[in-house]
This record gives structure tokens, sequence and C-alpha cells, in this order.
């Protein structure tokens, strides 16, 4: 029910996917998946100021025991287009030497608000991203979380469409990460899960 254009002011966008891989497909590693995905799009206090909110859930998990699910397939965070404040793929469970290894759980909200300025092509924004990345499946926990703020500017180029500018800085992280900020670049007004 998603509307308003290119800058999405009211509405909604919701999916569910569904991954499988079982050894009858060829799959070495038999694993299964639910990705549940929805953003919201609101008017703001004043005329020309949007209000997004977007929520995701998902869990991957072995079909055999005693089976992993591939490294490739497992849930991380970080990264332009969940938690800005963070290196792509930073947030999730470590190994023993501080390797990445993802996790089987995540969930991620971010809150958005970003409003015209006196010049046509730009739009500014301000953020709030949070997410957490546990190691078990179906393991919806929230006390291991990460989150950010940020400011954006949203800048139209002509025959090539809306880029998305923003600085993201870290609240809260899990030891892992450091606390500098970070900067991206994206396309669209809104950012695709």
């Amino acid at each position: 029910t998603r509307g308003g254009g290119d800058l999405p002011t009211r509405g909604q966008r919701t999916s569910v996917d569904l991954n499988v891989a079982p050894d009858f497909f060829g799959s070495e590693k038999e694993f299964y998946g639910f990705h549940l995905k929805s953003a919201w799009y609101f008017k703001g206090w004043r005329e020309g100021h949007v209000i997004e909110l977007r929520g995701q859930a998902a869990v991957v998990d072995a079909l055999q025991n005693g089976q992993t699910v591939p490294y490739l397939y497992r849930e991380t965070l970080g990264g332009q287009r969940n938690l800005r404040g963070f290196d792509y793929r930073e947030i999730g469970p470590r190994g023993d030497q501080g390797d990445y290894l993802g996790g089987n759980t995540m969930v991620h909200g971010t809150f958005e608000y970003s409003i015209p300025t006196p010049f046509k092509m730009i739009r500014a924004a301000t953020f709030y991203d949070w997410g957490v990345i546990n190691s078990d499946s179906w393991d919806f926990a929230l006390g291991n979380y990460n989150d950010n703020w940020g400011v954006g500017l949203r800048l139209v180029i002509p025959f090539f469409g809306p880029l998305r500018f923003d600085y993201g800085v870290p609240i809260t992280g899990d030891g892992y990460n450091d606390s500098g900020g970070r900067f991206n670049v994206n396309f669209g007004y809104s950012t695709s899960f």
C-alpha cells in the first residue's frame, strides 16, 4: 500500500522470504530460513516531512541435527542498509580470534525523519537504527543489541535519481565494534532491505 512516488509518504510494504536448501537440490548442508521485512511511511509534523519506520526479523536453522548453516547464509548487521554507524557485516557473533561468524537470528529496526530544505534537490534526514544478532536459531533475546543515530542528505541528481548520504554514530556496541562513526552512500529516498 506504499504511496507517494519516489518519496513514500503513506502506506506500507511488507514481505516474507522463505529459503530452503535440502540435499535433493544439491545442497551439502541442509538449512532453511525465514525473513520478515516491513516498512511503514507517514506524513510528518509539517508539509513535506516524512516518517519512515522499518523493521525486520530473520531466522536460519539447519534441517539436520549436527549441521551448521553455511557462513554466507547466516545473519549479520552493519552497513548502509541497516545499522549505518557500523561497518558492513560487522555486527554479530565472533569466534575465539575475533573473526566474524554471523548468527542464526536477527532483529532490526529503524526510525527516520526527513524534511525538505530550501534547495529543491536536497532533503535532510535524521535517523536511529537498532539491531541484535544471536548465535542460536529462534533466539529473540534483545539484551546484546547495537544501536546508532545519525544524520543524512537526500540529493536528487537529474537523470540519475536520488542519492542518500548518511553519517551514523554508534551509541551501544558489543565490544568488538569500534566507536567511530561511518559515512554511507546509497541510492533512493528510502532504504531497501
